[in-house]
């Protein structure tokens, strides 16, 4: 089973969040951190339970609450090789034991099989997501 909510979708603001079985997370947190986290309530999904993070690039309408999210809960950031010292400097003072990359390997996050795709856009490395979750599948593709 894979739930995808649209937080926000908007040049103001970017979030969806994926529901699955046992794995919830996050594409993108380009809203408020105030407001992503009232919207996660409002769903009855505690912000802790974010396992990850994925980013699909370095504009604040998609990283504007990466780095203040992950400073106060323990999830992790999952960013294209391409895009990392690009949204290294967006999140600020995070860990970098907690940034994971990809290049373009399928990988995993609990139940979910993620694979990314490059899509064009004037950012240092733009990449939508497939992602898989036994018989479901979801693609996910943004500013093209």
């Amino acid at each position: 089973m894979i739930k995808v909510v649209t937080l926000s979708s908007s040049s103001k603001g970017n979030s969806v969040l994926i529901v699955g079985e046992k794995t919830n997370m996050l594409i993108d947190a380009g809203i408020n951190l105030k407001t992503l986290i009232d919207k996660l309530k409002l769903l009855n999904v505690e912000p802790s339970s974010i396992k990850a993070i994925l980013s699909t690039h370095e504009h604040s309408d998609h990283s504007k609450s990466v780095g203040s999210f992950m400073r106060k809960f323990p999830s992790l950031l999952y960013c294209h090789t391409d895009g990392l010292e690009a949204m290294k400097q967006k999140i600020g003072n995070v860990s970098e034991s907690r940034i994971v990359t990809f290049f373009d390997q399928e990988f995993s996050i609990g139940e979910f099989v993620i694979k990314c795709f490059k899509l064009p856009h004037d950012s240092a490395s733009c990449v939508g997501f497939i992602i898989t979750c036994a018989e479901n599948k979801v693609a996910y593709a943004t500013d093209m």
